[in-house]
C-alpha cells in the first residue's frame, strides 16, 4: 500500500511539514549569511536524527515507508563509523606533514576495525528479539514488537561503543591530542562570542529534537510529551534538590579526580592533562560563558540522557552513552568521573524528575567553569 492508513492524512500532513521545514532550515544554511546562517547550520547537527525520528513516527501510519526507514537507519549507523575514523584521523590531519606516518596508519586500522566490529555486534541485537532481551534486563519498558524500539537501543549501543574507538585507536582522547599539537584549532575560525553562540543555536535545536523522539508531532502533543520527558514545574523544593544535587556531585567528583589521578600515577597510565581540557573549555571559562556553557549542557544533555532515553531503556544504557559522549575529549581517567556524576543524576531523575536533574547538572558545570575562570593557575 503506498498510501497511508484511512483517517491519518492528518498525521502525514503534520509529519512531512517537519521534513519540509528542516529542508527548509538546510536551505537557509548555504543561502544565508552571517549568524542566520550560523543557526541554520546548527541544525545540521540533528538533521539526521530528526529526519529518522518522523519516519519512524509515521511508519505506524503509513506502511509504505518501512524500507525507507531502515535505509535512512543503516545509513546513519554507516555515518557514524565513517565518523569515529575520520575523529581518529583528526590529530594527523591537523599536523600536515604530508604522507601519513606509520603511527597514524596503525590508528585507523584499529579505527576501522574495532568499529566495524563493534557496528556488527551492535547489529547482531536486532537478531531474534535478543535486543528487548536486553532492554528488559536493563530495566527499560520496550514493545518486543515496536522497531522504533528496537532501532533505539540498537543504536544506542552502537554510538556508546564506537565513541570510545578513537580514545582506544590513538591511546588517548582526540580532542586532547589536538589542543596539544595546535592550541587554538578549535576557536580559530569563530571569536569566543560566536562560539558562545553556537551553544546556543545548538541547545535551540536540541530541544524540539528531545520531542520529536518522543513523539511530537504525530504520536504525543507537546504537553504529553513534557510528561514523557520528566519537564515539570520545579518550585522551591525542587529547586533545593537540583543544588543540593549540585553540592553531592562537586564533593564526589572532586574526590574521584583525586582518587583517579592517584591510581592512574600507579598504573602508569594516560591521564587527562587538566591544562589540555581548559584550551577545550576556554569559551566557558568566563562568567558569560560559563553561564551559557553550563545552561547548554545541563538542559541538552539531561533532556537527552534522563529525559528520552532512561525511561525507555533504564538508567546504565544511557548512562553509558552520556559517559561514552566525552570520550573525544577526556581519557579513561575522567570518564570515570563522568560515569559515577552520571549515575548519580540518573538516581535524581528516577527521585524526582529531569528538572531537578537539569539544574543540578548546570549548577555542577557552572562551579566548575567558574572555578576555571577565577582559580589558581
Amino acid at each position: 500500500m503506498l498510501l497511508w492508513r484511512p483517517g491519518s492524512g492528518r498525521k502525514v500532513a503534520a509529519g512531512v511539514g517537519v521534513l519540509v521545514a528542516g529542508a527548509a532550515v538546510l536551505t537557509a544554511s548555504v543561502l544565508a549569511e552571517d549568524e542566520v546562517a550560523s543557526f541554520a547550520g546548527a541544525f545540521g547537527n540533528v538533521a539526521p536524527l530528526v529526519l529518522l525520528a518522523v519516519l519512524a513516527q509515521l511508519r505506524p501510519v503509513w506502511p509504505a515507508i518501512r524500507p525507507l526507514v531502515w535505509l535512512v537507519y543503516g545509513l546513519l549507523m554507516l555515518v557514524g563509523l565513517a565518523i569515529v575514523v575520520a575523529a581518529s584521523a583528526m590529530p594527523f590531519d591537523v599536523e600536515a606533514r604530508g604522507d601519513l606516518p606509520p603511527d597514524a596508519v596503525a590508528a585507523l586500522i584499529v579505527a576501522v576495525g574495532l568499529g566495524t566490529l563493534g557496528l556488527c555486534g551492535s547489529l547482531i541485537l536486532l537478531i531474534g528479539g535478543l535486543w528487548a532481551r536486553l532492554a528488559v534486563w536493563l530495566g527499560g519498558r520496550v514493545d518486543p514488537t515496536d522497531p522504533r524500539h528496537a532501532q533505539a537501543l540498537v543504536g544506542l549501543v552502537a554510538a556508546s561503543t564506537l565513541a570510545f574507538v578513537p580514545m582506544i585507536a590513538l591511546g588517548e582522547a582526540p580532542a586532547l591530542r589536538v589542543a596539544e599539537i595546535d592550541p587554538g584549532f578549535f576557536g580559530r575560525d569563530r571569536s569566543t562570542g560566536g562560539q558562545l553562540l553556537d551553544l546556543v543555536y545548538d541547545l535551540a535545536w536540541t530541544v524540539p529534537l528531545a520531542l520529536l523522539l518522543v513523539g511530537v508531532p504525530i504520536q504525543r502533543t507537546v504537553c504529553e510529551a513534557l510528561i514523557r520527558l520528566g519537564i515539570r514545574p520545579i518550585g522551591l523544593h525542587g529547586l533545593a534538590v537540583g543544588i543540593g544535587t549540585a553540592a553531592v556531585l562537586w564533593v564526589v567528583g572532586t574526590v574521584l579526580d583525586q582518587a583517579t589521578w592517584w591510581l592512574w600515577g600507579l598504573g602508569g597510565w594516560p591521564r587527562t592533562d587538566a591544562e589540555l581540557v581548559e584550551r577545550l573549555m576556554s569559551v566557558a571559562l568566563s562568567p558569560l560563558g560559563a553561564l551559557v556553557a553550563a545552561t547548554a549542557a545541563g538542559l541538552g544533555e539531561e533532556l537527552m540522557m534522563r529525559g528520552v532515553l532512561q525511561p525507555r531503556f533504564g538508567w546504565l544504557l544511557p548512562n553509558l552513552a552520556f559517559t561514552a559522549a566525552h570520550a573525544l575529549q577526556y581519557n579513561l581517567d575522567a570518564l570515570v568521573g563522568v560515569f559515577v556524576l552520571g549515575a548519580l543524576l540518573a538516581l535524581v531523575r528516577a527521585r524526582w524528575s529531569t528538572s531537578e536533574a537539569i539544574v543540578a547538572h548546570a549548577l555542577y558545570d557552572l562551579a566548575l567553569f567558574l572555578g576555571g575562570a577565577f582559580g589558581p593557575g
